[in-house]
């Protein structure tokens, strides 16, 4: 059995129960990228799990966008969707992620593919809280409406599987990373060990485990597939690359998904609206204006807030638009359904144990 995603908090207590002290050892890297966030090394080089694992989405090596700009990807993702033919459920949250996947269908329908009547918005009062004019001017007349929670309680009823489920997951490891928004003078250190070694001592880290992680982040930045040039760039390198897989997937973990569906390929009906290997691409290789300068919380994911300015003229929304954990607002209050997620032979498992 490989693992394909796994929740921290389970594998931490996991691990005291067997007081296996290398997965705690591991699960110190948890205090560097998030509790709640599994890491999968997609380069499949530096970062060992203590168990086996396997990757569903690969890195692209070379550049794969054929010069396509953001808003260019954006409306043909979209169009794409769209052109399955299948009822679409977004979820949406009000954040620049979500706000751009639903320009982008706005954008698509009005060039003539697909319809309106497609699309069902799934929202919470948070969603409409935090872009109430796009909410009223974009939303409300042209979309069916239904509840977040509603919808993720439905995942897994077999009459729901022909839906496409779509959020917009993965755009931060397109952007950049959350772990800097406290200390934007990473942009300005150099990548060596000292600094790394600052960073890491920061976070609160055990001292039995500075030089553990230290040598995982020197790896892994021997695994770049592209130039990096201060820390800033080092942690949005280790965020696209190890924590893509767990957000690609961990908002099904709060669902009954398995229930209805066992293979890889149905994955595809769930998944992120930025999961694609172009995206990737122009994160990587292209010209994605991450942020503006000087960096600061207001010009975090530039392109997004160009994009949806662009073609909404919201202008209070994308100058005083900052990062919040929209979508986790949500999960808090709901139940979770796997403590992992496991692959054999294609077929998916529920995992109560990781091993």
């Amino acid at each position: 059995m490989k693992v394909i995603y796994y929740m921290p908090e389970f594998l931490k207590l996991q691990a005291l129960k067997e007081k296996n002290n290398e997965v705690l050892q591991f699960c110190d890297l948890f205090k560097i990228v998030g509790q709640n966030t599994c890491l999968l090394d997609r380069t499949g080089k530096y970062l060992q799990v203590p168990f086996d694992s396997k990757i569903l989405y690969p890195i692209p090596q070379t550049a794969v966008h054929n010069n396509a700009t953001f808003e260019d990807l954006c409306v043909e993702r979209a169009k794409q969707i769209l052109r399955e033919n299948k009822d679409i459920v977004v979820f949406y949250s009000g954040g620049l992620d979500s706000t751009v996947v639903m320009v982008s269908f706005d954008l698509a329908v009005m060039a003539g593919v697909g319809s309106y009547d497609q699309i069902t918005i799934a929202a919470t009062p948070h969603s409409i809280n935090e872009n109430p004019e796009f909410w009223s001017k974009y939303i409300l007349p042209n979309y069916k409406l239904t509840s977040i929670n509603d919808e993720l309680n439905k995942i897994g009823n077999l009459s729901q599987m022909a839906n496409r489920y779509v959020m917009g997951e993965n755009a931060d490891q397109l952007f950049g990373s959350d772990m800097i928004l406290d200390n934007f003078t990473l942009f300005k250190q150099d990548i060596n060990s000292d600094n790394i070694m600052t960073y890491i001592s920061n976070n609160n880290v055990a001292d039995s485990s500075k030089e553990y992680i230290l040598n995982i982040f020197e790896k892994m930045y021997d695994a770049r597939v592209c130039d990096l040039d201060n820390m800033a760039n080092l942690l949005w390198w280790f965020n696209l690359s190890c924590k893509w897989q767990s957000v690609a997937l961990r908002t099904l973990c709060f669902t009954n998904f398995l229930d209805s569906i066992t293979t890889e390929e149905e994955l595809k009906i769930f998944e992120t609206f930025f999961n694609t290997l172009e995206f990737q691409s122009l994160s990587l290789y292209g010209n994605l204006r991450k942020w503006g300068t000087p960096e600061t919380p207001y010009n975090y994911k530039l392109a997004s807030r160009d994009f949806i300015l662009k073609h909404t003229n919201l202008i209070d929304y994308v100058k005083n638009k900052v990062k919040l954990p929209s979508l986790y607002r949500v999960l808090a209050t709901t139940e979770y359904k796997y403590i992992g997620l496991g692959e054999e032979n294609g077929k998916l498992h529920r995992l109560q144990e990781i091993k």
